[in-house]
C-alpha cells in the first residue's frame, strides 16, 4: 500500500474526495500465502462526496472502478464496480448523552474475464444504532444483511448478522475497556448453511509514566469468507484468532517510540493452506524541526515475521524483516512532501531457492489552493524485487488525488 498523507477531514460543509490509481504490483503481502501471488497491472478510481447539512447529521455517496490484469493467472483477470451510501443522525442529544443511527448500503458487481462461473452482485446492508455518554460510556447494536447473488453458478450465500460492542472508560480516561460479539447465520445455494461467530475485546491504559505513554492489548477470534477481501480473488471458509499486545513511549518531547507484538493463526474449513505465525513492530519518530514556519519529521520503522505452515517442509514458510526509513518536510500553510524506503528480506528455510529482497522506493506531496479549499496530491512508489533462482521483476505505483472544500 502506497504511503501518503491523510486526507483533509473537514468539520462541515460538502466535501469531494477522489484518487487515480494505476500501475504494476504483486499479490505477495496482499493475500498471506504466498504461493498465491501473482503480478498483476491494474488501475483503480475512486471518488467520495460528503455533507454535513448541519451538526446533527451527515452523509456520503461512494463510487469506485477496480480493474486487475495479471501476468500468469489470466483466469482471474477482473474488474469491478463498487457503490455505497451512507447517512449519520443524530436521535437525541442531551448533557453529553447522544443516540444516533443511520444506514450504510453497498453495492458491487464483479466480473471476471475468462472464468464467468466466478461473476457476482454483492447487496449489503448495515443499520447500526449507537449510544454513547461523553467521556464514560458506549453501546452499539448493529443489525445487517449481506447477499452475494453468482450470475452463473450456484453458489449464492446470504448473510444475516447481528453485532454488539461495548466501551467502557474508567480513572479520569485513563482506562478504557472494549469488547464486541457478532454472529452470522449464512444461508448457501449448494453447500450446508454456516453459523460464524466472531468476538474480541481490547484493553488500552494511559499513563503518566515518562517512558510509558500508553498500554494497548487485544485479541480477535473470526469466522468468515475470504470473499471479504479485496485483493483476493477466491472464496473459502475459514476461522482464525489474532492477538497482540502494544506499547507508546515518549522517551524526550520530540523522540517517540512504538513497540508491538501481534500472533495470528488462521485455518480453513476446505483449503491446505492452513498458517500460523507472528510479528514484532517497532517504530521510532523524531521531530527534527518545528518552527512557525517548518517542520522536518523523521521516521524508521522495523518490522519482523514469521509464517509457518503444517508441515516444517513446506516450501512457503517464510522469516521476514523489513526496515522504512522516511523524512518528510512542510512548509506550513504551503506544501509537504516526504521520501522513503523499505528494504524487506524473504529467508524460506525450506526452500532457499524462493529467497528474496525488496527494495522500495517511496515519495510524495501534497499543496492546498484557493485558500485550502482544494487539496491536491501524488505519490510514487517503484519496487524491485531481486529472486535467487528467477528473473527480477519491478513495478511502479501512481496516485493522483485530490480534497475539495465546497
Amino acid at each position: 500500500m502506497l504511503a501518503s498523507f491523510p486526507l483533509a477531514a473537514f468539520a462541515a460543509g460538502e466535501a469531494v474526495d477522489t484518487y487515480y490509481e494505476f500501475g504494476r504490483k504483486g499479490s505477495s503481502g496482499l493475500v498471506e500465502e504466498e504461493d498465491l501471488s501473482d503480478e498483476f497491472y491494474y488501475s483503480k478510481y475512486n471518488v467520495k462526496f460528503s455533507q454535513k447539512p448541519s451538526d446533527t447529521s451527515s452523509w456520503y455517496v461512494k463510487y469506485q472502478y477496480y480493474d486487475k490484469d495479471f501476468d500468469t493467472l489470466e483466469n482471474i483477470d477482473n474488474k469491478f464496480n463498487y457503490a455505497a451510501f451512507g447517512l449519520d443522525a443524530v436521535l437525541y442529544s442531551r448533557d453529553g448523552f447522544t443516540a444516533k443511527t443511520g444506514p450504510d448500503f453497498e453495492f458491487k458487481e464483479k466480473f471476471y474475464r475468462d472464468s464467468k462461473n466466478l461473476d457476482y452482485d454483492q447487496y449489503k446492508l448495515d443499520l447500526p444504532i449507537t449510544l454513547k455518554k461523553e467521556k464514560d460510556w458506549r453501546i452499539g447494536l448493529t443489525g445487517g444483511i449481506n447477499y452475494y447473488n453468482y450470475t452463473d453458478a450456484p453458489k449464492n450465500q446470504f448473510k444475516l448478522n447481528l453485532k454488539a460492542d461495548v466501551s467502557k472508560k474508567f480513572f479520569d480516561e485513563r482506562l478504557e475497556l472494549s469488547a464486541f460479539y457478532k454472529f452470522q447465520f449464512v444461508e448457501r445455494q449448494k453447500l450446508a448453511d454456516r453459523l460464524e461467530r466472531n468476538f474480541g475485546a481490547a484493553c488500552e491504559l494511559r499513563l503518566k509514566n515518562m517512558f510509558i505513554e500508553r498500554l494497548e492489548g487485544g485479541f480477535e477470534y473470526t469466522m468468515d469468507n475470504t470473499i471479504i477481501y479485496e485483493e483476493r480473488e477466491d472464496s473459502y471458509d475459514y476461522k482464525s484468532l489474532n492477538w497482540y499486545f502494544k506499547t507508546r513511549h515518549v522517551l524526550f518531547e520530540r523522540l517517540k517510540a512504538t513497540f508491538k507484538y501481534i500472533n495470528l493463526s488462521r485455518n480453513y474449513a476446505d483449503f491446505n493452506h492452513d498458517f500460523g505465525g507472528f510479528a514484532f513492530e517497532n517504530g521510532w519518530s523524531f521531530m527534527a524541526l518545528d518552527t512557525a514556519d517548518h517542520d522536518l519529521d523523521l521516521k524508521f520503522d522495523y518490522k519482523h515475521k514469521q509464517f509457518r505452515y503444517p508441515y516444517v517442509s513446506n516450501p512457503y514458510s517464510f522469516h521476514y524483516n523489513s526496515m522504512m526509513p522516511e523524512v518528510s518536510f512542510e512548509k506550513k500553510d504551503d506544501w509537504k512532501a516526504y521520501l522513503g524506503g523499505d528494504i524487506r528480506f524473504y529467508d524460506f528455510p525450506a526452500k532457499r531457492t524462493n529467497d528474496k529482497i525488496y527494495y522500495i522506493l517511496k515519495i510524495g506531496m501534497e499543496k492546498p489552493f484557493l485558500k485550502k479549499s482544494l487539496l491536491l496530491g501524488f505519490d510514487y512508489k517503484y519496487t524491485f524485487k531481486n529472486f535467487l533462482h528467477k528473473l527480477d521483476i519491478t513495478e511502479d505505483v501512481f496516485r493522483f488525488w485530490l480534497t475539495y472544500k465546497f
